[in-house]
Formats: structure tokens, sequence, C-alpha cells
């Protein structure tokens, strides 16, 4: 099996200093219903959010997809390295901000002391999901080309090279169990994601599990893609997160309300103007313009409602399997890490945009 070229460019947030921009929300994009009108009732121009983000791209796509126009109520989009993100919003610093299913798993794992069940600190408000997890999975495992392995089952005993303390290492369970193996079974490695792929590529390590954009000098060197999070169940899920704080805030729970249905339409636009979305990496990221329309294919975002069937995904493929394999030293219950408050917004969008005939159409047309 090899990755789809255009895969192995997805990006994986770039890791960035503190840049703290305000940002009027405007734009030329369709009104957010109920929850609009229920904001503008609200007086909301005293009650503006602090958008914690990991990448320029996501102020200026926002500006660029005119979701935010009209919203009453401002934006500071406030830039964080991934590493900084989660304190920033346990300390009530920013409002709002964007993790991965697994880094909330993570956060509520090693709190100390733990968080109260009724009252965590943070709480995801909008779950997303890869629109084409198939042709564009997230994270892959890739074998190197003289490792002598061929299947699954010939990783046992070989040098299994991943990053610590995010889903690379989850990739890296996640594999063990597909194939039928623990972590006794082979030889750990931990290095850095793009570290770990030059080893690959040089046959220091055998295999090595990570984000395909890393991977650029194994795949040059020949490495092949063993399994990914579509195989193994690592689900690459993206999650807006609220402030405990902000959530029990009157004005800011309705501007957070508001800006969740908004958020719908920011990831369908993201999903259906590729062109758009790569003109937007060129200008604020800086990619070439091959680069950045990969990269608008391959970061493409659905989303979903919070519901039973998404926690048990969550619980059962993330959660459950970190701690079973030690990578979190607590047992966590997902489901009390999200608040569903929103949910009716967020159905209400996706029905009027019709999203999800819109990403399938979409989909189709940028399948390799």
């Amino acid at each position: 099996m090899k990755i789809r070229r255009l895969g192995r460019l997805r990006l994986a947030a770039p890791l960035l200093a503190l840049a703290v921009v305000a940002a009027a929300c405007g734009s030329d994009g369709g009104d957010s219903g109920s929850g609009s009108k229920a904001a503008a009732q609200n007086d909301l121009s005293g009650a503006p959010l602090t958008f914690a983000t990991q990448s320029p791209y996501v102020k200026a796509a926002f500006e660029k997809s005119g979701v935010l126009q009209g919203a009453p109520y401002k934006v500071q989009f406030a830039q964080f390295n991934a590493a900084t993100v989660t304190t920033a919003l346990t300390t009530g610093k920013v409002d709002i901000g964007q993790l991965s299913d697994f880094a909330l798993i993570l956060a509520q794992a090693n709190a100390q002391p733990a968080w109260p069940a009724n009252d965590p600190p943070i709480q995801g408000v909008l779950a997303t999901q890869p629109a084409d997890d198939t042709n564009y999975p997230p994270i892959v495992t890739l074998r190197g080309k003289n490792s002598g392995i061929e299947r699954l089952a010939d990783i046992r005993g070989k040098k299994f090279a991943y990053s610590p303390g995010v889903t690379s290492e989850l990739q890296y369970l996640l594999t063990l169990k597909q194939a039928g193996l623990t972590p006794a079974d082979v030889k750990p490695v931990q290095l850095d994601s793009t570290v770990g792929a030059t080893a690959l590529a040089q046959g220091d390590v055998d295999v090595w599990a990570g984000s395909p954009a890393r991977a650029g000098a194994a795949l040059d060197a020949g490495a092949q893609v063993l399994t990914t999070t579509k195989q193994t169940g690592a689900l690459g899920l993206g999650v807006l997160v609220a402030s405990r704080g902000a959530l029990k805030d009157q004005r800011k729970n309705a501007a957070i309300k508001d800006f969740v249905g908004r958020s719908v339409g920011y990831e369908l636009w993201n999903i259906t103007q590729p062109n758009q979305s790569a003109q937007v990496w060129v200008d604020a990221a800086k990619l070439t313009p091959a680069k950045a329309k990969a990269t608008a294919i391959a970061n493409r975002q659905v989303p979903h409602v919070l519901d039973d069937a998404l926690f048990d995904r969550i619980q059962h493929n993330t959660a459950d399997v970190a701690y079973s394999g030690g990578l979190i030293k607590r047992a966590v219950d997902v489901r009390g890490h999200y608040y569903t408050g929103f949910n009716d917004i967020v159905a209400q969008k996706i029905k009027e945009l019709d999203v999800t005939t819109k990403v399938a159409a979409a989909v189709a047309a940028a399948r390799p």
C-alpha cells in the first residue's frame, strides 16, 4: 500500500510562538440561524471571545470564508504552540481553543489534582472528523524499505519509533493491538516525529508512526504504509474546546453557541472551497502552491454532533487504549468532559447547509 502523495503533505498544527491579534469578525457568509438570532437578542458586544489557535491559517481562513460577518461580538485570535493551548484554556486565559480528542484526554488524565467530575475546567463543544481518512489518513504507520517487514505480524522484535505524548504514540499502541502484539513484543524508540522519519529512512529503526506531513524523508527512501488510522481505529478528531468559566458566563455562553454554529459553516467552506483554502495556506502559512493545494484537501474536517455514538468511539478507541497501553495512568470517562448544550445549533446548521451531501460531493471530486 502506497500513501497518496497528497496525503503525505498533510500538516500537523504548526508549533508557533504566541501572537495575539484582535479581529472584528466580519464576512459575507450565511446567517447562523437561531444561534445568531439569539446572540443578537442578548447584546454580546461586551462579550468578546479569545480563540487559541495553532496556525496562522485559522484567522485568515475565518476571515476569507465570510462566516463571521454580522457576529455581535469580537474574536481575538491568539496563536499558541500545541503544548501551551491546554494550559491557556484551563487557566482561563482564553475562552475557546483547538485541541485533538487525544490531547483533551491527556489533559484530563494528567491533571493534578484530578478534575472534578461535574465541573471540569474545560469541555469540548464541537467535534470534527477527517472528511476522507481513507485517502488522507491523519496518522500512518510506515515500514522501512529494508526492514524485512511485509505484514503486521512481522513487526515483532523490530525497532518501532514514535513521538511520545501525541497521537503518534496512540497509533503505535493501536498498530500493536491490530497486530495482536504488546509493547513487550517490539523495541520501542521514542523520537521526535521528523527525527523518527529520518531514522526510518536511514534504517536505524524499522517501523515509524506519525503524520504523513512528517514522513517525507522516509517515503523518499522507499518506506511503505503498513497501516493507517483508518485500519487501527485512531479517530483523528479535532475538538473545539471552551473554558468552563466562559461556559458559565451567560453572555459568553451565548457567544460561544453562535460561534459553534458559524464554525459548522467554516468547516464546510474548507471542504467545498479547496482553491480558496489553498490560497490562504499560501498567503498566511507561506506554503508553496503545490503543498498548499495538497494541504487544503488533506486537512478537511467534518462537523459532528456530540452524541453517544461518538463518545463511545472516543472512549473505546482512544481513552481505553491509552489507559490499557500505559500511555495515561488514570482511567478517563470522556463523556463528562464534553458539553452537549450546543448540539441543537450544530444539528440545525448541518441540516440547513446540507453538509452531508456537499461533503460527499467534495470528497468524491478530490479523490485521487
